[in-house]
C-alpha cells in the first residue's frame, strides 16, 4: 500500500527545508515498513512453507505422495471420498424376462486396477428380494480379479424390479454398486401393465393377450364381470388375446391396484396398479409419521387354498426422507420395526405373524401366515400394526374350495 502526504507546505518555509523533512519522513516510514514487513514474513515462514514462484520452463515441483508400499487405506486418506480403483462386468445385469416368485441368479466380476491389495469390508443387498455370495474379508490383490454371486427374487407381481449390491472396500468411503434388473412378467400380459388414470381421465381399455398364443377367459376385471371391445362371451369362443375396458368414474375412493382374473393357473390374478395423482406419492401420508412403508404397496399372496395356511413375505422399508429446505430434521425412530400385529379386513381371511427378521439397519422382512375360510375373491385391506403407527395396505388374493 503506498502512502501519499496531504499535508501542506508551512508559510516562508524554503524548498529545501520542504524536501529535507519529506526525505526524513520517507526514511522513517522506510525503515517502519521494513520492519513490518520483516515480522509478517517471519510469520509466514512459521506457518507455513514459502512458496518460491517457478521459474519459467521448469516443471512444477511434485506434491508429496505415498510411498509405493503404502497400504490402501493410507492412499485413500490422501484423497479422501474416493472410489476404490475397482472396475466391475457387467455393468448391469439384466437378467430380462423372469416368471414371478422365481430366482434368477447371475455373477460379477470385480477386478483391482490399482497397485495395492484391496480387503472387500462388507457387500450389502439393497433388498431381501437379492441374495449374494459372503465376500467380506477377501482381498483382491493389484491386478486380480474376484467372483461374486447374487441372484434377484422376482415379486408375485408384474413389472420391472431392480435391486442393487453395495461393495465396501477398506480405506475407501464410496462402495461399489453392482445393479440387477429383471422385467417380471406372467404367462398372460396386460398391455400397458398398469391403468393409466392420470390427468382427469377417467376411463380406458387394456390389452390382455397370452404369450403362448393359447386362448383363455377373463372371468373378472377390477372386481367386476369384464366389459369387453368387440367380443361376446356368451357366444364367441375364447380367445387368445382381449381388449377390455375399465373405468374410476364415480368412485369416491380411488383403488390403488385393478385386478384381472383369468383362468390360467399359472396367471390366475394379474395385478396393475392405478396410476393416478393420489395413487403416487400423495398414497399413504402417515410413512412420514411411522417413519416406514410396504415396499410393493400391495399384499398379493395370490390363490389360497381354503382352510390351508400360506405363508408369504412383505419386505418393509424405513422411510425419512431429507426434509426440505427451512424444514426440521425428523429423528429416527429406534423403534420403527417393532411390528405388534397383522390383519385382513375381511374376517375370512386370518393372519399371523410367523416372524419379524431385520436385513440391515432400513431394511426387515415380515413373514406372515394367511388363512382363507371361504372360497371367493377378497378384495380387502391389509393392516400392519408398530410401535410407531399403522400402515393400511391393499390386500388382493383368490381363494380356491
Amino acid at each position: 500500500m503506498g502512502w501519499r502526504w496531504e499535508g501542506r507546505r508551512p508559510p516562508n518555509a524554503s524548498f529545501t527545508s520542504d524536501y529535507t523533512l519529506a526525505m526524513h519522513a520517507s526514511r522513517l516510514l522506510a525503515g517502519m515498513s521494513a520492519l513490518l514487513l520483516s515480522g509478517s514474513l517471519a510469520s509466514l515462514v512459521l506457518a507455513a512453507p514459502l512458496a518460491l514462484p517457478t521459474p519459467q520452463g521448469a516443471p512444477a515441483p511434485a506434491r508429496p505422495a505415498a510411498p509405493p508400499n503404502a497400504p490402501a487405506a493410507q492412499q485413500a486418506a490422501q484423497q479422501p471420498g474416493m472410489a476404490p480403483p475397482v472396475t466391475f462386468t457387467p455393468a448391469k445385469a439384466n437378467l430380462g424376462k423372469v416368471a414371478p416368485g422365481s430366482t434368477t441368479p447371475t455373477k460379477f466380476t470385480l477386478t483391482n486396477t490399482g497397485t495395492q491389495p484391496l480387503k472387500i469390508t462388507q457387500a450389502i443387498p439393497s433388498c431381501k428380494c437379492t441374495a449374494i455370495t459372503p465376500v467380506a474379508g477377501q482381498v483382491i490383490p493389484a491386478g486380480g480379479s474376484i467372483e461374486i454371486s447374487a441372484a434377484l427374487k422376482a415379486p408375485p407381481t408384474p413389472g420391472e424390479r431392480d435391486a442393487k449390491v453395495f461393495v465396501s472396500f477398506e480405506g475407501y468411503k464410496a462402495p461399489v454398486i453392482l445393479e440387477l434388473v429383471g422385467d417380471v412378467v406372467m404367462d398372460i400380459v396386460c398391455e400397458p401393465p398398469y391403468v393409466d388414470a392420470l390427468k382427469g381421465v377417467t376411463a380406458g381399455t387394456i390389452k390382455v393377450r397370452s404369450q403362448d398364443g393359447k386362448p383363455f377367459r377373463i372371468l373378472s376385471a377390477g372386481g367386476a364381470a369384464p366389459v369387453y371391445k368387440g367380443f361376446d362371451a356368451a357366444a364367441d369362443q375364447p380367445k387368445a388375446e382381449y381388449e377390455i375396458s375399465w373405468t374410476v368414474a364415480g368412485l369416491q375412493t380411488l383403488p390403488i391396484w385393478w385386478v384381472v382374473e383369468t383362468d390360467r393357473p399359472s396367471s390366475e390374478l394379474l395385478p396393475l396398479r392405478v396410476r393416478n395423482e393420489n395413487t403416487g406419492s400423495r398414497w399413504d401420508m402417515a410413512r412420514y409419521d411411522r417413519q416406514w412403508h410396504v415396499k410393493d404397496g400391495v399384499v398379493f399372496p395370490g390363490t389360497l387354498k381354503a382352510g390351508a395356511a400360506t405363508e408369504m413375505s412383505i419386505e418393509v422399508e424405513y422411510y425419512n426422507p431429507p426434509p426440505r429446505p427451512g424444514q426440521p430434521v425428523r429423528a429416527k425412530k429406534s423403534n420403527w420395526s417393532a411390528i405388534k400385529s397383522v390383519t385382513v379386513s375381511d374376517p375370512s381371511v386370518k393372519a399371523e405373524i410367523v416372524e419379524v427378521k431385520m436385513i440391515s439397519d432400513e431394511h426387515l422382512e415380515l413373514k406372515v401366515r394367511f388363512t382363507g375360510s371361504a372360497a371367493k375373491m377378497i378384495y380387502a385391506n391389509c393392516v400392519i400394526v408398530s410401535d410407531t403407527g399403522t400402515a393400511i395396505i391393499p390386500f388382493v388374493a383368490k381363494v380356491q374350495p
